[in-house]
């Protein structure tokens, strides 16, 4: 197997160019930014920081954000959902006071979040994703920022998208925006884990999604986080599907976002252009590469 090439200093400019060209983004906030089921603590500071800091930005924006079901066994003293009805009843508890977290750090600023629950069907039909967009732009006219997530509570192993990553990319379209913005807690795509492997590789820039890029995705760290870097890159393809580029950063300090629009954040772009023929497949990509490995396995 080769290893992908990093992009050099041209690439750099590159990456910086496309930054700037940046004029209404979507960003997307994990749990892991929201709250600690670990350490038992909410991330009060991280949030009121990020929002001030968007504040700042000569830019549209909305997000979508992961973290009602960790907030809720966090201030509410619950441990990890064992079934379905656990997590959709937990997630109703906690959207409020998810809500209130991003409320709270809003109010400074002027700032009116206003939230869109969705559900599969509600953004991957067209009647459906229709009406989010009205409403989304409604939202935008009415000077409220949008915050989008999945509506748990009655979402179904069977109709839900399972991450908010995949989430974000159809909100992001539906928001008419043109950069989609994972913030996660590495800074961007490595050619392997680089938290189990010291020798992996870095790439700030991708711009073919090839068999290579698709074994190089991580699964999921944590027990509340349902995307991994495997999700990412999906959700990269489906915001593609839009004409929308992916960048991936690391929110570990609530300045990640100034950090990014400024140059000075290590990061990772996927372009919209990189997927090539796979925009076309419903299959999930992993899918795509092991049917294709089991082709050239059968004898001819």
């Amino acid at each position: 197997m080769t290893t992908p090439q990093i992009i050099a200093t041209k690439g750099q400019t590159q990456l910086l160019e496309r930054i700037a060209a940046t004029r209404r983004f979507m960003a997307k906030i994990g749990s892991n930014k929201i709250a600690c089921t670990e350490k038992n603590i909410v991330h009060h500071n991280w949030v009121r920081k990020f929002i001030s800091n968007l504040n700042t930005l000569d830019r549209e924006f909305s997000l979508t954000s992961s973290g009602a079901i960790a907030l809720e066994r966090v201030l509410g003293n619950r441990p990890a959902p064992k079934t379905t009805a656990e997590k959709q009843a937990y997630a109703a508890f906690g959207q409020i006071k998810l809500m209130g977290l991003y409320q709270q750090a809003s109010i400074p600023h002027g700032i009116a979040p206003a939230q869109v629950l969705v559900t599969k069907k509600s953004l991957s039909t067209t009647d459906g994703f229709a009406n989010i967009q009205g409403t989304m732009k409604t939202i935008r006219a009415l000077g409220g920022m949008v915050v989008a997530n999945e509506n748990d509570t009655v979402a179904t192993e069977e109709i839900r998208f399972g991450d908010n990553d995949t989430l974000s990319a159809f909100a992001a379209a539906a928001d008419g925006a043109d950069t989609l913005i994972l913030i996660t807690d590495v800074d961007g795509f490595y050619t392997s884990n680089p938290k189990k492997n010291t020798d992996a590789k870095h790439l700030p820039i991708i711009e073919h999604v090839d068999t290579n890029i698709i074994l190089a995705a991580t699964g999921p760290i944590g027990d509340h986080s349902r995307g991994g870097m495997e999700t990412k890159l999906e959700a990269a393809r489906i915001a593609a599907g839009y004409g929308i580029d992916t960048f991936i950063i690391d929110g570990t300090s609530p300045d990640c976002i100034t950090d990014f629009f400024n140059g000075k954040t290590k990061c990772s772009l996927i372009k919209s252009t990189a997927f090539g023929e796979y925009l076309g497949d419903e299959r999930k990509l992993i899918e795509i590469v092991m049917a294709n490995a089991q082709k050239t396995m059968i004898p001819s």
